[in-house]
């Protein structure tokens, strides 16, 4: 049996879609046996996230000293990593050396249109903080399948990060 680990599920959702998923990750990876914490992003002060205005301000930075391993999840918006999910990557200490997996919801059907510019965005900001990415996953939410392509990311976010 795998040992225990603490691992921290950093997310940032606009419309709940990020968080859903976060939610089903979180409860497979405390079923694995880990010491899962489930830290929903903030943003207080300006920031419009319909017209991505306005500075990026949060109510909460998660420590993320206390994790043996973190997942980052967030969603696409214009095509790209929402910026609040980028503003916090960009600011966030602590992931040298720590494994780290990435998740991103987007609306249309096809990763190409936001999904994979979204995680490369990702994978470059935790990469270049020191962060050991070692998996990834994206539900697009538009697609018939996406009950069953959620189940295949958890599971696949869960044996990358757990």
């Amino acid at each position: 049996m795998a040992k225990s680990r603490k691992i921290g599920i950093i997310v940032y959702s606009g419309t709940g879609n990020t968080y859903l998923v976060a939610e089903k990750l979180k409860e497979k990876l405390d079923n694995m046996g880990n010491a899962t914490s489930l830290e929903r992003l903030v943003v207080t002060g300006g920031y419009n996230p319909n017209t991505q205005s306005g500075p990026v301000r949060f109510e909460n930075t998660p420590d993320l000293s206390g994790f043996d391993a973190v997942v980052f999840a967030g969603p696409v918006q214009a095509f790209s990593l929402s910026p609040v999910m980028s503003s916090y990557l960009s600011r966030v200490t602590g992931l040298k050396g720590k494994t780290t997996a990435l998740l991103t919801t987007e609306a249309f059907p096809y990763s190409w249109l936001g999904g994979a510019q979204a995680i490369a965005k990702m994978k470059k900001l935790c990469l270049g903080k020191g962060a050991h990415v070692t998996g990834f996953g994206i539900v697009n939410w538009m697609r018939k399948d996406r009950l069953q392509r959620m189940a295949t990311t958890v599971e696949k976010l869960a044996a990358a990060i757990g």
